[in-house]
């Protein structure tokens, strides 16, 4: 039997519209080539090479299996992959299905000639579907913290067995600074948004007392993406320009500061952070930055997602010190709890 939500189906309804019933039906290799017992997942996903537009799709998955209730979280059922294109999908972030199944992906292509029978399936909820959750979610002002981003924060966590070190209050403020200096995505594009005086604003943070910084990249050939996760995890304040690495704030602990440097105009990692109960700061004063601009197409002229950027020092000083602060009146009343 197969579930589908009211939007899921709408969205698919070009796909679906060829399907039809089939009388006096029996489910057995006589019928099918292949047969499939286990529940099955049919997702379509958004992006596999980037950070934020991929998280939604397993957001997604994990909404959906609560909403749907006849899979159970077991990691026992196949989830397919409907991409049916010869070109192999690209995904970066591929530990990720372990937390939710324990069998290799299908894709839609590999069936192609094949009659399929399989007797339990469910469509996922779509990533980028209308007022869906995540990307395209009417977040109003008062929204903060919702608990269904914070466990599926843990969920996803859990199921990868990484863990927060245990911390005292005399330790430093752990902050993890994210360049794209020399950053290469492995999508064959232009770097935009790197930030020309990176060195002096990391210098800023290592004169302030009482703080730890880890500069990173987060280039897939040097550091795994549960790498990344773990350092995620044991990060008090996080800093990065405006871009997908940013999405990693989904995985920081309870009472952690996101700094990104500056937004471009975009509200998308201000409310990623606020569904996550995070706070956010983001640099405000343009008189106190100089942006590049990279591009000669006119389409993009202004739109700063295609701009570099060098910042005022006593500005990221002032914000930096702010982030701090609003670490810091977090722990406090945690202690006190």
């Amino acid at each position: 039997m197969f579930y589908i939500s009211y939007a899921t189906f709408v969205l698919r309804f070009p796909e679906l519209k060829t399907f039809s019933k089939i009388s006096d039906y029996k489910q057995n290799h006589s019928n099918c080539d292949i047969v499939i017992n286990k529940p099955v997942v049919f997702m379509k996903l958004d992006q596999g090479e980037n950070m934020y537009h991929h998280m939604c799709d397993f957001l997604n998955l994990y909404m959906s299996l609560h909403v749907n209730g006849s899979i159970a979280f077991d990691r026992d059922f196949i989830i397919v992959n409907w991409y049916w294109l010869k070109r192999d999908y690209v995904d970066f972030f591929t530990d990720s299905w372990q937390v939710f199944t324990e069998h290799p992906i299908v894709y839609l292509r590999d069936w192609f000639g094949k009659r399929v029978c399989i007797r339990n399936a469910i469509f996922s909820l779509l990533p980028r579907m209308i007022q869906g959750i995540y990307y395209n979610t009417q977040l109003g002002e008062e929204c903060v913290g919702t608990g269904l981003v914070k466990s599926f924060s843990q969920f996803f966590l859990h199921r990868l067995k990484i863990e927060e070190d245990k911390r005292s209050a005399n330790k430093p403020i752990r902050v993890t600074y994210l360049t794209r200096r020399s950053y290469n995505s492995g999508i064959r594009q232009q770097m935009y948004r790197r930030v020309m005086n990176d060195d002096e604003l990391i210098d800023v943070i290592r004169q302030t007392p009482g703080v730890r910084v880890q500069v990173v990249e987060f280039k897939r050939d040097e550091m795994t993406f549960l790498d990344q996760l773990i350092l995620m995890r044991n990060t008090d304040i996080f800093i990065a320009v405006h871009g997908a690495g940013l999405t990693h704030l989904l995985f920081l602990p309870d009472g952690a500061v996101v700094f990104e440097l500056y937004d471009c105009e975009s509200i998308c990692f201000r409310d990623l952070a606020r569904l996550r109960g995070l706070r956010h700061l983001t640099w405000l004063d343009s008189s106190k930055m100089t942006k590049h601009k990279r591009t000669n197409n006119t389409n993009y002229e202004n739109n700063y997602r295609y701009y570099d950027f060098t910042f005022d020092k006593d500005e990221f000083r002032r914000l930096f010190l702010k982030a701090a602060s609003l670490f810091s009146q977090a722990t406090a009343v945690h202690n006190e709890l």
